[in-house]
């Protein structure tokens, strides 16, 4: 009888004494004066949830108590605004492509944010609910398998390829005018109200139709090579032809991309399985051990020769 209120009176002190650890863990940094709150305390949890954020965030010298330090290479970092008015620090841009930050990022709420870059990062998820005044959006090359963009309805560049989404509901985002989503597992997009839409490139995903394409008036750079489109479908023909004629009138404006690219093996549906093993580079290293040796011995060869 004593022994099992023993273990009880033990197992509620360790309860106990956890919970002020927990706190604190969460408690050590106070938002500095005029910084907003939570978006203080929500970058603090990503540069602290783990080993690696915390190493990189002391590895550049940065302060917790000066969040206007979280600045490297000049112009990478915490973008903060002073809101007009109100004397108080936002954050307008979360730009950290090519760096190694690495878990499960948490912007949400950010209603002053406008950009943000977090390509070839090691980012898993993003929350970015709440943010109307996004406008400029790169998670590639990262690790996300979903996004959730339906609340940023400013959106007007969208950069998601090489990363392993398999949908992406874009319909509240009328104002894209660039979807970059190449290298994905996308097999349906609806861009037919996407009337700003000058730029689509969605090369080696799973899509079957581009109809969706064919009345989008301002398109000048299309790229869906390697998809599932069947190029002996009459309708997939069709908007073919009404997609490159619509690309081809723009030829002439000021978008720094143009053309037209449809490359693909026509797609049968009953061999859908060799079609999903999607051809790959391949290296035979010991022929590439012998090229490097041959070229090196001939190289070697020909400054031998004027002295012969």
């Amino acid at each position: 009888m004593y022994a099992k209120k023993l273990i009880a009176l033990l197992i509620t002190a360790a309860v106990l004494i956890t919970l002020p650890i927990a706190a604190t863990a969460q408690d050590d940094y106070h938002t500095p004066e005029f910084f907003n709150e939570n978006e203080y305390r929500k970058l603090v949890s990503f540069f602290t949830q783990n080993d690696n954020n915390r190493k990189i965030f002391d590895e550049l010298g940065w302060e917790f108590d000066d969040p206007l330090s979280w600045v490297y290479k000049g112009y990478m970092g915490v973008t903060w605004y002073n809101h007009y008015g109100t004397d108080e620090y936002r954050v307008a841009g979360f730009k950290f492509d090519g760096s190694p930050f690495s878990g499960d990022l948490d912007l949400s709420g950010f209603t002053e944010l406008y950009v943000v870059n977090l390509s070839y990062t090691a980012i898993d998820s993003i929350n970015l609910s709440g943010n109307t005044t996004l406008e400029y959006l790169s998670v590639t090359g990262s690790n996300i398998t979903s996004l959730d963009i339906s609340s940023n309805t400013e959106l007007v560049e969208l950069f998601i390829h090489s990363n392993k989404l398999t949908s992406i509901d874009i319909s509240n985002n009328l104002a894209l005018t660039a979807i970059y989503i190449d290298d994905n597992y996308i097999s349906e997009m609806d861009l037919s109200k996407h009337r700003h839409l000058t730029g689509f490139s969605a090369a080696r995903n799973k899509l079957r139709s581009i109809s969706s394409l064919e009345d989008l008036e301002l398109l000048c750079y299309v790229d869906v090579r390697d998809n599932y489109l069947d190029l002996t479908s009459p309708q997939v023909a069709t908007s073919i032809a009404k997609v490159q004629a619509t690309v081809d009138k723009n030829e002439d404006n000021e978008s720094i991309l143009h053309g037209w690219w449809m490359r693909g093996v026509e797609y049968e549906p009953q061999n859908e399985a060799a079609f999903a093993a999607a051809p790959t580079w391949t290296i035979d290293l010991q022929k590439l051990i012998a090229a490097l040796v041959a070229l090196i011995g001939m190289s070697a060869v020909m400054r031998l020769l004027p002295k012969l």
